[in-house]
């Protein structure tokens, strides 16, 4: 009995990484029920927040798409998704994109960012980029700012990842 217990504190624990062809991996939960892996597109441009408010007042041609994620995982907010082939380094994933103050949009369909509305900067450096949308008609501002501070609540309660908005929400 002494030896087997001796014999399974003698095995090393290691963090496993997946890896595909010798390429990391990313796990994508939230795109369907089972676990789906994805491989990192090679044509992705990494850029900081500074380097994305920059770019993104450049240039117009910025698209987001919106996903499903089961309800836990939207944080209080209606539509959430990332811009793709722009990534954050926190976490090798697009930047997270949450477009408060409208009716649920589609999901998978691209939508035309038009500006940035806000930041909510995390600890952890996964800031999250509030925007608003080009060509969509139905949006509410008090909604909005509704959902801005519902969503913050939400996120560091189910994460414990403080977080604070860059500009005030009114």
């Amino acid at each position: 009995m002494f030896g087997l217990i001796c014999m399974c504190f003698s095995f090393k624990f290691q963090p496993i990484v997946p890896r595909f062809n010798n390429k990391m991996t990313i796990h994508t939960t939230f795109l369907a029920k089972q676990r789906v892996t994805k491989q990192i597109p090679h044509n992705v441009t990494y850029l900081s927040l500074r380097n994305l408010t920059t770019y993104m007042n450049d240039n117009n041609n910025i698209y987001g798409v919106f996903e499903y994620r089961p309800t836990k995982y939207m944080f209080g907010s209606t539509n959430y998704g990332e811009i793709p082939n722009i990534f954050n380094r926190a976490d090798d994933c697009g930047w997270d994109i949450i477009a408060p103050g409208y009716e649920k949009l589609e999901i998978e369909k691209e939508k035309k960012i038009s500006s940035i509305y806000n930041v909510l900067i995390l600890q952890n450096g996964n800031h999250k980029v509030v925007v608003k949308l080009e060509n969509e008609n139905n949006y509410c501002a008090k909604k909005a700012a509704q959902e801005m501070q519902l969503f913050s609540k939400t996120y560091y309660k189910h994460t414990r990842v403080r977080c604070k908005w860059l500009y005030r929400i009114n």
